[in-house]
């Protein structure tokens, strides 16, 4: 499997597949997925019907992998021990994965 499809079988796994898990979570409104291009740096981003996201760093993570945070982030929050690492606090990378999120949108 090359980089393109690859990266196409992780979206549609995310955006879809795991977007119907996360129907279960109360407010859900969206969970997306983008790749820099130069860097090959992963993210997710859910966001919720009160207009809070959060995003979370999955870089070289598998489909498991990914799994195992959502359903964390799912069940605890953003306050899982899976998830809590992950998540992106930093000013400049939220910056930047901003833009990453909008061009997938």
């Amino acid at each position: 499997m090359n980089i393109g499809q690859n990266y196409a079988q992780k979206k549609a796994y995310i955006e879809v597949l795991l977007s119907g898990v996360m129907r279960a979570k109360t407010g859900f409104d969206y969970i997306k997925y983008a790749r820099t291009g130069l860097m090959d740096e992963e993210y997710v981003r859910i966001g919720d019907l009160r207009g809070n996201a959060v995003t979370i760093d999955v870089t070289a993570f598998g489909l498991e992998e990914i799994m195992m945070v959502i359903c964390d982030y799912i069940v605890n929050g953003p306050i899982g021990d899976h998830v809590l690492p992950r998540i992106v606090v930093d000013d400049d990378k939220l910056f930047k994965t901003a833009r990453l999120f909008k061009e997938v949108a």
